[in-house]
């Protein structure tokens, strides 16, 4: 798969980001979704869900585990990116069912917005759409998608302020809204198919 995302310039960079697992539409693949992390300069210290881990390096970036939402925390710029898997369920080289590999850079805190213009990309090669809403937990009932209120469940970040929501979505083009900034990662999914941005 050719992933490509465009990226943002370094003042745009964060020295924070909560990264949150995606709707688990293949769950009995044998393949893991993950997170990168690059930093802008050396020696830049981090802690991953609230772990100190060893020192990042310019340009070099670092892999880890995308099994639950967790709060990435830096000393210095750092550019953080998630990967979906392979569908893969059938042994290696095997490919059915829903989803495929898409990278998603996630912003940091200070880059969220309080409104959303977005896309769940009306194709029929896509048959599930879904959005992460990232938000601070005092501000959860205000969220409003296409003027209606969110009704899955949100769950606290551990060590955050904020709480995430998975949300299924229709295809085409959708409205967001709440009364603090949120962070929203828009993907979806078709046969060995998928968007994430």
């Amino acid at each position: 798969d050719h992933l490509v995302e465009q990226m943002p310039p370094l003042e745009a960079w964060g020295t924070e980001a909560i990264v949150t697992p995606h709707y688990p539409i293949t769950p009995s693949s044998f393949e893991q979704a993950v997170g990168r992390v690059l930093a802008a300069f050396d020696n830049t210290n981090w802690t991953l869900d609230g772990q100190p881990q060893p020192p990042l390096m310019a340009g070099r970036s670092v892999e880890f585990k995308l099994t639950k939402a967790m709060p990435l925390i830096a000393d210095g710029p750092v550019l953080v990116a998630q990967y979906e898997h392979s569908v893969n369920v059938g042994g290696p080289g095997q490919q059915s069912g829903l989803g495929d590999p898409f990278m998603m850079l996630i912003p940091p805190p200070q880059q969220f917005d309080s409104v959303y213009s977005f896309q769940c990309v009306d194709h029929p090669e896509f048959l599930r759409h879904f959005v992460n809403v990232v938000i601070d937990t005092n501000a959860t009932a205000s969220v409003r998608i296409d003027g209606n209120p969110v009704v899955e469940p949100f769950v606290p970040v551990p060590g955050t302020r904020f709480s995430f929501a998975q949300i299924e979505l229709s295809a085409g083009a959708h409205f967001a809204r709440a009364d603090s900034t949120f962070g929203l990662y828009s993907y979806g999914y078709g046969p060995a198919n998928s968007y994430g941005y």
